[in-house]
Formats: structure tokens, C-alpha cells, sequence
């Protein structure tokens, strides 16, 4: 007996109708549940997947040709379905638009979608420069106070009428006392600042914790030390130290972990190949903790996590460590190609690749594997060839030289030549390697205009250059 759709449903056909989307069109998925966007895009997801992920979301109406409703348009649903989904692509969200990351962020917020608040939070975070107003509004919205403090000094150019549509009241009105003070600053009223401190306690630290992990016996995390509560799966770090671990929590999260369901003895544990650092990060985001705090994680501790995050696929950590280790492209470019090749983010190999060119071909060799490693040959040989094939520009013969003359000009040129082949320049650092050779040249008309025609053409030479991916085809 066919079933009749309901009257706000349109009835079916061999292939989603134009308002359906087509990336979540899960309508054969058991208990599979639908609902609508604000601009009536209709999405049919698993509801197994939906209630594991977003612990908020509204729940089933019973029938899949009964569609409830959802407030937010379909782009911020495309975006929040599909951290639901586990799409490893999602968490690129690096180029969309504040506007849609706000959307975004305030629906992952609603719906308790944990790894979508977290990808938010890192993303709303590197906006603080770009978009001051509007990532404050969503710290102060979402109880971010480091974000708040980190964006606030780039607000005070900001019209108050601007900033005042976008916080809220409470926040306004601190702003604008904070907007006062620096104006108090800027006019000399304020004369202190406040004195830093530091202490070699550092070194004790390291030396108790040195000696503490020379004892035999385990010691347990102070953040995960209840073995009495029901359903606790025992891990034992590298270092000797012990993690009880919810099972229920550790199944939902990490999708490749070693048996949870294992029968243990009373004392049995189950040890791990990853240190106390690396594992205590990983079950912060095992338990949703929405303040974990990468920024300031030392960038082996980073890369540690990162490693366990894949190996255990802990789809939250794995969206928080992409993010994290492609800020580091510039600072780790080594490490941080061979993580994009071992996880497949192209994206990441292409941005950190130029800044790769001035390291040793054997520190190279150690991190990458083989096929990345003759394609960063290829690369690194097509760099030079292109940057040898750029002349170094020569004194341009004219009189009232204002820089001194042909000697003054050669010298500096010189320098800089060697400066070029020594930096081993990108498109990054083409401006602060020329900025002094232009600056002393700004009282000449000739060789400024000589000196900029020389760095044209290097930035049309490194434009020119492939991206490192196309060389593993090759």
C-alpha cells in the first residue's frame, strides 16, 4: 500500500528535487529523519548519526513525509550537517565568510554539534584582526574571554555605531570604557605599565616531573582519576600515568580506539603508545571540553595530538589539529608538510611548501615520504631555476644621483643578491627582503624605479611558480 506524503512535502521522484539537498538526501538510512531550512531546503539525515553528534537538535517528528522546520538557511546547514556527518572536508573553513561563520557557530552552539563549535571557535579566533567587531560579538555570546581580550585592541578604530549594533549592551558599555582608556593612553594621561616578571620555577617543574616519572608505580591524571564511576575503561600512558575513561564517551567520539568493550581484570589496563601531554588533550575533546586551548601548545605537543587524533579518529581533535598545524606552515613548514601528506591535505602541502626551500635536503628526506620527497626535489629545482633565470638588476646611468652613485647602488644590490639566494624569498617575503634596498633608494627616482622593476619581476617569477602538489603527478 503506498503512503501518501504530507501536504508541506512534495512527492517523491527518481532524484532530489531542486529545493532538496543533495549532499543529505539519507531517506533509506534507518529512523531516517527530515526537516527544512528557512529558505525550504529540505535535508533527510540519519537520525543515528544527528542525535550522536548534535546533542540539542529537535527531535524527530515521527515520519519521514512529516518535516519539521529549522530557522537557519541552507548554507549554514550544509556546513553544520556535514560535521554531523564526520566530512573530514568541513573543517575547511578558512575561506567562509564571517558572516556564515557566525551563523554557523551560533547553530553549532545550539544544537551542541561539539566538533562544529570548536572548528568555530578556532576560525571566529584567526578573524580577530580582520573582523573585530563581530568575532567579540561572538565571544561575548558564547563566553569566550580570551577571544574577547585578543580582538578588543583591534576595535578601537571602530565607529561607536558599528560596534554598538553588534555587541551587547553590557559589553558596549565596557568597551566603550576600554575605548576610553586608550584614548587616555594615547593622550599621555597614562603613564604606568604593568611590570613583568619571570622565574626560573620552570626548571624545578621539570626536574620533580623528571624525577616523579622514574617511579614504578603508575600515577593517575588528576583530570580523569575516577575508577569508581560505572563503565571506565582504564589507560595507561607511555609515562606511567593512568586515564579512566568513560566508555560511552570514548564510543561516541573516537571511532578507532582499542577495544572498550574488552573484559578487563580489576588491576588490567590498557596501554597507549602516546605520552600524558598528547593524551590528556585527546580526551579533553573525548569529553567535549569546549575550552580546550591549543594556541599556546608547544608545537611537538601539538603534532603529537595531531598524529593521535588521526590514529584514533577523534573527528573533534582531528578538525581542531588540521586547523592548528596549518598555522604553523610558516614557523614548521617540515613538519607540518610531512603531517598534510600522511593525512592527505593538499591544501596545507601547497601553503607550507614555499617556506620549506631554505631547509636541508636531508632534514627534508627524514620528515616526508619518498613520493613527497622527489616531488619537494622537483619543486625545490624548479624554484632555483626560476629565480636564477631573474637578473639582478644593475646601476641605471643617470647624474644627481641621490643615494650616492653607482658605488652606493652596487653594494647595496650585492647584498641583496645574496640576501635572495640566502632567504631562499617566496611571495611571502618578497616585501621584507626588498623593504631596505627601497627605502634607501626613496631619495632617488632612477634606482628606485630599478630596484622596484627587479622586485616585479621576482614576484612575477614566484606567481609563476607551480604549486607543490602538481609535482606528485609527475
Amino acid at each position: 500500500m503506498s503512503r501518501t506524503p504530507s501536504p508541506d512535502f512534495p512527492s517523491r521522484t527518481p532524484s532530489p528535487n531542486p529545493d532538496t539537498s543533495k549532499r543529505f538526501w539519507d531517506e533509506d538510512a534507518p529512523g531516517a529523519v527530515a526537516f527544512h531550512s528557512s529558505n525550504y531546503t529540505v535535508y533527510y539525515l540519519d537520525s543515528a548519526k544527528l542525535y550522536t553528534e548534535a546533542k540539542a537538535f529537535p527531535p524527530p517528528s515521527g515520519s519521514i513525509f512529516s518535516i519539521k522546520s529549522l530557522p537557519e538557511h541552507s548554507d549554514t546547514l550544509d556546513l553544520l550537517f556535514a560535521f554531523v556527518y564526520r566530512d573530514k572536508d568541513a573543517c575547511q573553513l578558512e575561506d567562509v565568510e564571517i558572516s556564515l561563520l557566525a551563523r554557523l557557530a551560533d547553530a553549532a552552539a545550539e544544537y551542541q554539534v561539539y566538533s562544529a563549535v570548536i572548528a568555530c571557535r578556532f576560525n571566529m579566533r584567526a578573524q580577530h584582526k580582520a573582523h573585530p567587531a563581530e568575532v567579540m560579538a561572538y565571544a561575548a555570546k558564547h563566553g569566550h574571554d580570551d577571544i574577547l581580550n585578543l580582538a578588543a585592541p583591534f576595535s578601537r578604530e571602530l565607529p561607536f555605531d558599528h560596534v554598538h549594533a553588534v555587541l551587547p549592551s553590557a559589553y558596549f558599555l565596557a568597551w566603550a570604557k576600554y575605548h576610553d582608556a586608550y584614548r587616555n593612553v594615547v593622550n599621555g594621561i597614562a603613564t604606568t605599565c604593568p611590570n613583568h616578571y619571570t622565574s626560573s620555577s620552570s626548571d624545578a617543574s621539570f626536574t620533580a616531573l623528571f624525577i616523579q616519572r622514574l617511579g614504578a608505580q603508575p600515577r593517575t591524571s588528576p583530570r580523569f582519576s575516577d575508577a569508581s564511576a560505572p563503565g571506565v575503561v582504564p589507560f595507561v600512558s607511555s609515562d606511567n600515568v593512568v586515564f579512566f575513561i568513560d566508555r560511552v564517551k570514548l564510543e561516541r567520539e573516537a571511532d578507532a580506539f582499542p577495544p572498550s568493550r574488552a573484559t578487563l581484570a580489576s588491576n588490567e589496563t590498557i596501554t597507549l603508545e602516546e605520552d600524558e601531554e598528547t593524551l590528556h588533550l585527546l580526551f579533553a575533546f573525548v569529553y567535549r571540553d569546549q575550552h580546550v586551548r591549543l594556541e599556546d601548545v608547544a608545537f611537538d605537543i601539538l603534532a603529537r595530538l595531531a598524529e593521535a587524533a588521526e590514529k584514533y579518529q577523534v573527528y573533534c581533535a582531528m578538525v581542531a589539529c588540521r586547523f592548528h598545524m596549518r598555522v604553523q606552515h610558516q614557523a614548521h613548514p617540515a613538519e607540518v608538510m610531512a603531517y598534510a601528506a600522511k593525512h592527505s591535505h593538499d591544501d596545507i602541502l601547497d601553503l607550507a611548501a614555499p617556506f620549506s626551500l631554505d631547509l636541508p635536503y636531508n632534514r627534508v628526506h627524514a620528515l616526508l615520504p619518498p613520493a613527497h620527497y622527489i616531488a619537494w626535489t622537483l619543486y625545490d629545482d624548479e624554484y632555483r631555476n626560476i629565480i636564477d633565470k631573474v637578473e639582478a638588476t644593475t646601476f641605471p646611468p643617470h647624474g644627481g644621483c641621490g643615494i650616492g652613485g653607482s658605488a652606493t647602488f652596487v653594494s647595496y644590490a650585492n647584498a641583496l643578491q645574496i640576501n635572495i639566494l640566502k632567504e631562499r624569498i617566496n611571495a611571502s617575503t618578497l616585501d621584507a627582503v626588498f623593504e631596505n634596498f627601497l627605502k634607501a633608494t626613496t631619495t632617488c627616482y632612477y634606482c628606485c624605479r630599478t630596484v622596484q622593476s627587479w622586485k616585479n619581476d621576482l614576484s612575477a617569477a614566484l606567481v609563476a611558480l607551480p604549486l607543490f602538489t602538481t609535482y606528485l603527478t609527475k
